[in-house]
């Protein structure tokens, strides 16, 4: 898949396959057989990746967050804190984020980031939002809404 580095997520949209992983990788695909690096701009591993409002947006370590239109060229976003980037979604209109330290972030463009704080004691590792509220699965494998 074009690079030598672990891939651990990857999303469809724009008529792009994008997939990320360690060391900062992102490679793309048009029909999922031939692939291309992409550069990140990091070498910070990244976690996950989303599509929505035309937008990629993936996140990972130390508060890493990078945003494209392609798939092929990234720019760094304004995620204002360190905080490693568990998960991220594209629902409701916006982009939400699960990071350590028990916070969320959210951003409508993905290029500025809000950081709220929750309250359970909990890791939050992964979200979802079905249409009528949010769900989130927790490190002690509970889940919440």
């Amino acid at each position: 898949a074009a690079t030598r580095s672990s891939l651990v997520d990857v999303v469809a949209g724009n008529g792009k396959i994008v997939a990320v992983g360690e060391q900062g990788a992102i490679t793309t695909s048009d029909d999922g057989r031939i692939w291309t690096a992409a550069r990140s701009g990091t070498n910070q591993a990244l976690r996950t990746i989303a599509f929505g409002g035309s937008l990629f947006a993936a996140g990972g370590n130390a508060g890493v967050m990078v945003i494209s239109r392609d798939g092929i060229n990234w720019q760094a976003s304004a995620m204002a804190t360190e905080e490693a980037v568990h998960d991220i979604v594209w629902a409701n209109d916006q982009f939400v984020a699960l990071l350590s330290g028990n916070k969320i972030a959210s951003s409508p463009d993905g290029k500025v980031w809000k950081i709220h704080t929750y309250e359970i004691e909990d890791a939050l590792l992964r979200i979802c939002w079905d249409g009528q509220c949010w769900w989130a699965v927790g490190q002690s494998r509970s889940l919440y809404r």
